[in-house]
């Protein structure tokens, strides 16, 4: 789950799904991203360019962690996840990594959000890295 977000040129169903029929609904609800794309003007039919146009950043890694979370990987790499949300947001995207984890995911996460780096079992800081 990158920080820089990067959509294939395809609807934001293919973006997900990554050619795997099935229900996202799920994967939309752990990233805290159903109501961004209840927004959308044609929802998961809509085409967001290569750099996420339309979404904010947030919502654009919430739609990166949507893609994981639906792909239901062994390890999940999160660069800064919670980043550019509000609170309740961040708290909702915590969760769902949370559930990822306990699902069986492991959890790499580089954040500088102390709320969520309290949740992981364990907490390696990096000083002086630039």
């Amino acid at each position: 789950m990158p920080k820089a977000v990067h959509f294939l040129n395809a609807s934001l169903r293919a973006n997900l799904t990554l050619g795997r029929a099935s229900d996202v609904t799920a994967a939309l609800a752990g990233s805290a991203a159903t109501g961004v794309v209840t927004r959308l003007p044609g929802g998961l039919t809509a085409r967001l360019g290569e750099t996420g146009g339309g979404l904010s950043g947030g919502e654009a890694r919430r739609m990166t962690l949507a893609r994981a979370l639906h792909g239901a990987p062994d390890v999940i790499f999160a660069d800064e996840p919670t980043a550019d949300l509000d609170a309740a947001t961040a708290r909702a995207v915590t969760e769902g990594l949370l559930a990822a984890n306990r699902r069986g995911a492991t959890l790499v996460v580089a954040t500088h959000d102390m709320a969520l780096a309290s949740r992981m079992d364990r907490i390696i800081r990096l000083e002086g890295a630039a």
